[in-house]
């Protein structure tokens, strides 16, 4: 503590200077500030910015490479001929008999003359595309069936 005013060895300079330089408030009272370091909270931000574009890039790409495939399945239905309108809602059947590539209505268990020309099933949505059928058994020998033709 520095000694008051009229005290031997008391310089009112050096207590303005003193006090300049002082961390912590000009009052003797007053409890001493100290500086919260910032640099975890800004590392912790870039961080989690950085992880969310990261999460979301992902996601951007990921939905741009399922609407590629749904247009490349598209390209391949329009190879194959139909001579009708698809209606929306209906499930299509592809076939590729003797080297002619058709749409049919016709189911591959009813359709005994091109039974093993099935390639794959597909559904007409309401949007005016075709979309692949799930859990259709015969996607997998589609896959290769349709890449050699």
């Amino acid at each position: 503590m520095q000694p008051l005013t009229g005290t031997p060895g008391y310089d009112p300079e050096k207590v303005i200077e003193d006090r300049a330089s002082a961390s912590y408030i000009a009052e003797y009272s007053a409890p001493k500030i100290t500086l919260v370091d910032t640099k975890q909270f800004k590392l912790d931000k870039d961080n989690n910015l950085n992880n969310k574009i990261k999460a979301r890039l992902g996601d951007i790409q990921r939905e741009y490479k399922d609407l590629e495939d749904l247009y490349n399945f598209n390209l391949l239905v329009d190879e194959y001929e139909h001579g009708f309108i698809p209606v929306a809602g209906h499930v299509y059947y592809l076939y590729n008999h003797d080297g002619h590539k058709f749409l049919s209505l016709i189911e591959p268990d009813s359709f005994l003359l091109c039974k093993d020309s099935f390639v794959l099933s597909t559904r007409y949505n309401g949007q005016g595309f075709f979309e692949r059928v799930g859990g259709d058994v015969h996607n997998e020998r589609s896959e290769s069936g349709a890449a050699q033709s």
